[in-house]
């Protein structure tokens, strides 16, 4: 009896091995188009590079409007990649060649063009491109369009348009910004970071969230006001180290912390007594940034405090101001507390560990002169240890 098996085990070796070799061939195939668009984009860039170059070097009129004609003529994903440098390492655009690229590329209606581009609902990534571009090329007029586009429910798109709304430093976009911090939780913290780069004079729009009934908008309103550079609301700002909303209370002592205004040192004091852990906690942070080594007669009594949390800023305050804590030691280690004993000598002993070795011997110095047992146990204690 014939047996066929073998028959059919051959042909679908054969059908394997030619789909293996067509797999292989569409592998070497696209890697060697990879290879080929790679070098045209470089050569693309080199070109335009030398044409910026050419008219930052002056010439005839006739000259100039050839070298202009060719740069306005750059597609949207060259224009991105002379404003990002995203090839940076085969060609580089400088601050003076992308921005006469940017004033050539808007010539000849290209923003319009671009607006239409940004509003279609085909293809989405050329869609991302052209609102990248509205961003880069900066003109105020565009945030209407690129505000639009953030209210996408598509996730790249609506992200893409915040990056671009970041290019844009006005206050319409900062006004922009905001509306997605009120509205779209998942962006606030791309956004805060984003506002960080914004000129103040642009960001007056956030003091107005700090009056929104959501406690969490008012939480995030502080959260961007300790990040822009200068303190110039501080008045408004300790009014909400009052707030209903214990979130709220602890970001206002972040803020006023920060503010290096020593006007404020009450109302921290008061938070140092507040009812909730985090309140407590970023008050005893708060306090340190604003006083400094004064810092330490208000929170070193806080080593007994019922929250591990506030136990553990208290500590790295200490940490940070261990020469101011020395007069407070011997007196300290009179008390009858001996879990905060315990903790002090703790905080001591990492500030020890965390001194080069040509800075301990001063150290421990300051310590034997306040309490001899207690630089007794933390010169015993192995390098990084903590005493008992």
């Amino acid at each position: 009896m014939y047996n066929y098996h073998a028959d059919i085990i051959w042909k679908i070796d054969i059908l394997l091995i030619a789909l293996s070799a067509i797999f292989s061939l569409a592998i070497i195939a696209y890697v060697i188009v990879q290879k080929f668009m790679w070098n045209w984009r470089k050569k693309q860039l080199l070109k335009i590079k030398d044409c910026a170059f050419e008219l930052l070097q002056g010439g005839n009129k006739q000259e100039k409007a050839h070298l202009e004609a060719t740069l306005s003529n750059i597609t949207p994903r060259q224009f991105l990649d002379v404003q990002t440098n995203r090839n940076r390492i085969s060609v580089f655009f400088n601050e003076n060649e992308q921005r006469l690229i940017g004033s050539v590329f808007t010539k000849k209606g290209k923003i319009s063009t671009l607006e239409k581009a940004a509003g279609s609902l085909f293809d989405k990534w050329r869609r991302i491109e052209a609102i990248l571009c509205l961003g880069y090329i900066g003109a105020p007029s565009t945030v209407k369009v690129i505000a639009k586009c953030v209210k996408s429910r598509d996730d790249d798109i609506c992200y893409f348009s915040i990056l671009a709304l970041g290019q844009i430093k006005t206050a319409d976009s900062v006004n922009t910004l905001l509306s997605i911090v009120k509205n779209k939780s998942a962006y606030r913290y791309k956004v805060a970071s984003i506002l960080e780069n914004f000129p103040p004079e642009t960001l007056g729009g956030i003091v107005d969230l700090t009056a929104e009934k959501k406690p969490e908008i008012r939480f995030w309103a502080l959260k961007l006001l300790s990040r822009v550079k200068g303190r110039p609301h501080v008045r408004q700002i300790e009014k909400m180290a009052s707030d209903d909303s214990a979130e709220v209370r602890s970001a206002a002592c972040e803020y006023l912390g920060l503010s290096g205004n020593k006007g404020t040192k009450e109302i921290i004091q008061k938070c140092l007594k507040d009812r909730q852990w985090q309140v407590r906690q970023s008050a005893v942070t708060a306090i340190s940034n604003l006083l400094g080594d004064e810092c330490i007669p208000l929170v070193i009594n806080m080593l007994n405090d019922g929250s591990l949390s506030v136990i553990d800023a208290v500590k790295k305050v200490i940490t940070r101001h261990i020469d101011a804590v020395m007069p407070f030691i011997p007196a300290f280690l009179k008390g009858p507390d001996e879990f905060a004993k315990k903790i002090l000598a703790e905080a001591i002993g990492s500030a020890y560990a965390a001194l080069p070795d040509p800075d301990r011997a001063g150290l421990i110095k300051k310590i034997r002169a306040a309490d001899a047992s207690l630089a007794d146990r933390i010169e015993e204690k192995p390098r990084g240890g903590t005493s008992r």
